[in-house]
């Protein structure tokens, strides 16, 4: 994901939108948790958060309890890139996803990734 100006990822892909959507909604959460939540491994979701982070997105924090595990928590510049994300895909000031349940965002990103799969995964041959 290389930056565009205004430390604007100039490549932002639906996973990693996804997981900056859900980081934000659940501060501190673990690459497990984040995993679980997009459907994918653990080491999938590192990638993911290699990207985050080399954007300035994310940094991850060991866990003080269980120094094996990583939090991954979002900078300020995450929730302004966030924020203007939402606001110019819509109405100003009312972000889309903002008032979606997580149970709606996650029916959202499973009806996403079987358009993506193509017409078989929708029952057509």
């Amino acid at each position: 994901m290389a930056t565009e100006g205004e430390g604007k990822p100039a490549r932002f892909v639906s996973r990693e939108h996804f997981a900056l959507h859900y980081l934000l909604r659940r501060p501190e959460a673990t690459h497990g948790d984040l995993a679980m939540f997009l459907g994918v491994t653990p080491s999938y979701v590192s990638g993911i958060v290699d990207r985050l982070e080399k954007e300035g997105l994310v940094r991850r924090t060991p866990d003080e309890v269980d120094r094996r595990v990583h939090r991954i928590v979002v900078t300020a510049l995450a929730t302004e890139f966030h924020r203007r994300i939402h606001e110019g895909a819509g109405e100003p000031g009312v972000p889309i996803f903002e008032q979606w349940t997580d149970k709606e965002i996650e029916t959202f990103r499973l009806m996403l990734e079987r358009l993506d799969r193509g017409p078989k995964d929708l029952g057509r041959e």
